[in-house]
C-alpha cells in the first residue's frame, strides 16, 4: 500500500486562502492538514497554537492582509514555527508563536506590524529562551514602568537595579536569576550596560535596561 502523501506548504496556503474569510475555522483546518507532519502525541500543542492563531486573526480581522499568504516570508515563518511548536508544551511559548504568525498578516501600514527580520529573530528568541526568562522580561517591563512612572514607549530610556528584579521574584536564587537576565541580554531583550566597579552581594547594584526590542516583544506578543 502506498504511503499517504504528505501535505506541502502550498497546500497549507490553499487552506488559509479558503478559510481566511471565516477565520474561526482556520485553526482547525490547518491543524487537520498538518496532522501527518508529527506524531499524535504532539498534535495537542499544534491544535492549541492554531486555535490561538485563529483567535488572534479574529481580533485583527479588519487589519489583516490576505495577500501575505503569497509571500515567501509566510512559508518560511510557518516552516520555522512548526519545530518550535513540536519542541514545547508550554502555553506561553505556544501563544508567542501564534502571535508572531498573526503579526505577519498585518497590513504594511499597521503600526503594530513587525518587520520580517525582527519576527524571525523573535521566533528564535521564543525557541531558545526558557519560560522563566520570558517571565523575567515581563517583570522587568512592569518594574521599569511602575517604578519610574513613565509611558511604555519611554521605558528603554531608564534603568533599574537588579535588586528590584530580585525582590519581585524572590523564589529565584540571585545567581539563577542573573542567568535568566543573561539569556535576555544575549538576545538584546534586556541589556546589562556595564559591570559595577564595586559589586554588592547577590548582584544587587547591577544595572538592567529594558531595550526597545524587549518592549516590542512584550507589547506586541505577550500582551496583545
Amino acid at each position: 500500500m502506498d504511503e499517504p502523501q504528505k501535505s506541502k506548504p502550498e497546500d497549507i496556503i490553499e487552506v488559509i486562502k479558503a478559510t481566511l474569510s471565516g477565520v474561526s475555522d482556520m485553526a482547525a483546518s490547518i491543524a487537520t492538514l498538518i496532522e501527518d507532519y508529527v506524531p499524535a502525541s504532539r498534535m495537542s500543542a499544534i491544535q492549541r497554537t492554531f486555535e490561538n492563531f485563529g483567535n488572534c486573526l479574529k481580533v485583527l480581522e479588519t487589519r489583516i492582509d490576505p495577500a501575505i499568504i503569497h509571500k515567501d516570508e509566510f512559508i518560511e515563518l510557518f516552516d520555522l514555527s512548526l519545530p518550535v511548536i513540536i519542541r514545547t508544551t508550554q502555553a506561553k511559548k505556544l501563544n508567542l508563536v501564534s502571535a508572531l504568525l498573526a503579526n505577519i498578516f498585518l497590513k504594511e501600514a499597521d503600526p503594530q506590524k513587525l518587520p520580517y527580520p525582527e519576527i524571525d529573530h523573535m521566533l528564535r528568541c521564543v525557541d531558545n529562551l526558557s519560560t522563566a526568562a520570558i517571565e523575567v522580561l515581563e517583570v522587568a517591563y512592569d518594574i521599569a514602568g511602575a517604578r519610574l512612572g513613565v509611558e511604555p514607549k519611554n521605558l528603554y530610556e531608564h534603568r533599574f537595579d537588579f535588586k528590584h528584579l530580585s525582590t519581585r521574584i524572590p523564589e529565584y536564587e540571585p545567581s539563577f536569576l542573573m542567568g535568566l537576565v543573561g539569556q535576555l541580554h544575549s538576545t538584546n531583550l534586556l541589556h546589562i550596560p556595564a559591570r559595577p566597579s564595586v559589586r554588592l552581594p547577590d548582584y544587587a547594584n547591577y544595572l538592567i535596561e529594558l531595550t526597545p526590542l524587549g518592549i516590542r516583544f512584550v507589547e506586541r506578543l505577550l500582551r496583545l
